[in-house]
């Protein structure tokens, strides 16, 4: 899959419940389980921390509701993911540590308080800054 022709990827956040998609590979094709030539799938969880997080090629709050997902902005989140990977640590930080990242890298994140809010602010900052 070239540049060119590759489908924007998205990523959201699942607020509650459940939610099951299919697993792809890097070109974003479906992964075959080869015992029995059906598409693997991963079950994503909105209370585990590992998998809320969810890829998608589809405008998944627009298609489910807003209840249920959060954008999280910036189209190319896997290229995102390669060039920042602390980026894709901030789940792992605390609210004071974010801050001071949020203030060291000269991002304004006034007026989020909650600290998915502030994650949020500061991945579409950087995308932002990567799209320049």
């Amino acid at each position: 899959m070239t540049a060119a022709t590759a489908t924007p990827v998205m990523k959201f956040r699942l607020k509650v419940g459940t939610h099951v998609s299919t697993m792809r590979d890097k070109e974003g094709k479906p992964v075959i389980d080869p015992k029995t030539g059906r598409n693997k799938t991963i079950k994503h969880e909105a209370s585990n921390p590992r998998t809320c997080l969810i890829d998608s090629t589809d405008d998944l709050a627009a298609r489910f509701g807003r209840t249920k997902f959060e954008p999280i902005y910036g189209q190319s989140t896997r290229a995102l993911e390669e060039s920042h990977p602390e980026v894709y640590a901030f789940e792992k930080m605390t609210v004071s540590q974010l801050k001071e990242y949020a203030e060291e890298d000269e991002i304004d994140i006034e007026g989020m308080k909650t600290k998915v809010d502030i994650i949020n602010g500061l991945r579409k900052a950087i995308a932002e800054r990567e799209a320049e």
